[in-house]
């Protein structure tokens, strides 16, 4: 009797000191994201939304692709008044969007079964079009002669152009069952094109398994 107790023992010690060791984090996760973001000098706004994969290789490393996609739209702002005193908007409105894919390397800062707070650094490439004019004039009737202004727009740049670039974030995700996951991130992106989305503003939901 003493003997059988003693093996029980012995054989639950073991168990528990085997499960201390294992990594009880989830090591994969899919995640959507959405969120908004500032395009070129900060003055064109606009949403970013993408989808993620991710999988840690370290306890706190991980690597993961993500393909995403953003819209922006700004314009400039014009008005006229014609002669019988009426107001017409004749502001040009644009559009910039793209479609990205990008591979990322992950650390996390701090971690734990419920909290995960790091940073994210790697390379994407991006496709975007965009109806911004190069140049934009307006002439009014005053110097034309004209009844009506005359808008002349002079475009010197690609419409559609494919750029490689860099990305870098911050990430804070909560994990409340190692199933589900909500979190929060901000970033910085860069292309050879010259188009920066700064600064970046998003949440997230995923799966973990």
């Amino acid at each position: 009797m003493k003997t059988g107790l003693l093996i029980a023992m012995l054989w639950g010690t073991a168990i528990l000191v085997n499960a201390q060791g294992v990594d009880i984090h989830p090591v994969r996760s899919v995640k959507a994201t959405l969120g908004v973001a500032r395009h070129g000098s900060g003055d064109i706004k606009g949403i970013i939304q993408g989808f993620e994969f991710e999988k840690y290789f370290r306890k706190r490393v991980s690597w993961s692709v993500e393909a995403g996609s953003s819209i922006h739209n700004g314009r400039y702002p014009q008005t006229y008044i014609d002669e019988k005193q009426k107001e017409h908007d004749i502001s040009y409105r644009y559009t910039v969007a793209g479609f990205q894919v990008a591979g990322t390397i992950g650390y996390c800062l701090a971690r734990s079964k419920s909290l995960n707070f790091g940073i994210k650094a790697g390379a994407l490439f991006r496709y975007q079009s965009s109806s911004a004019p190069s140049s934009l004039a307006t002439y009014f009737p005053a110097g034309t002669n004209l009844s009506f202004p005359v808008m002349l727009i002079e475009n010197v740049e690609p419409q559609n152009t494919y750029s490689p670039g860099g990305v870098i974030r911050l990430f804070f995700n909560y994990t409340p069952n190692n199933k589900y996951l909500f979190g929060l991130n901000t970033g910085f992106q860069a292309d050879t094109n010259g188009d920066i989305l700064f600064p970046q503003f998003a949440a997230f939901v995923g799966r973990s398994f």
